[in-house]
């Protein structure tokens, strides 16, 4: 028998039914994800949400959780990098298209308002994103 914690409520672990073995996630990514896995969805934070992205996992209750911290700040920095969280979930909706079309309409407009937010951004910020962002929208358009 596996020794198992049981997920906490609103988690993605109870939502899915996952089990999460003790001890089964010891490195330090696969560490992040079984804590990500186990924490309920409105208490992940913002870089743990990224990392979900990141990782494909539960796309379909993540990517509106990231939309949803998006609408607040479309620059949101999940892991120190502005943008870092609208450009993670950019790659990570492009699989999502066909089986959820509800998320390109909430998707282009973050990354507008992202472009928009960034003519107020630091001119450090400007430089490190604007071609990635544009990019990401051309592509997107493209779809």
């Amino acid at each position: 028998m596996v020794d198992t914690d049981p997920p906490l409520p609103g988690s993605l672990a109870a939502l899915e039914g996952l089990d999460v073995p003790k001890g089964a996630y010891g490195g330090p990514r696969v560490a992040r994800l079984s804590r990500a896995l186990r924490v309920p969805l409105d208490a992940l934070s913002h870089g743990e949400v990224r990392f979900l992205l990141s990782e494909g996992r539960a796309l379909g209750r993540v990517i509106p959780l990231a939309l949803q911290r998006l609408a607040a700040d479309p620059l949101l920095a999940a892991d120190g990098r502005p943008g870092d969280l609208l450009l993670t979930l950019l790659a990570a909706a492009e699989s999502g298209w066909d089986a959820a079309p509800a998320w390109r309409d909430p998707l282009a407009r973050a990354l507008e308002a992202g472009l928009e937010h960034l003519a107020t951004a630091s001119s450090d910020v400007q430089h490190a994103l604007r071609d990635e962002l544009e990019t990401a929208r051309d592509h997107f358009l493209a779809a």
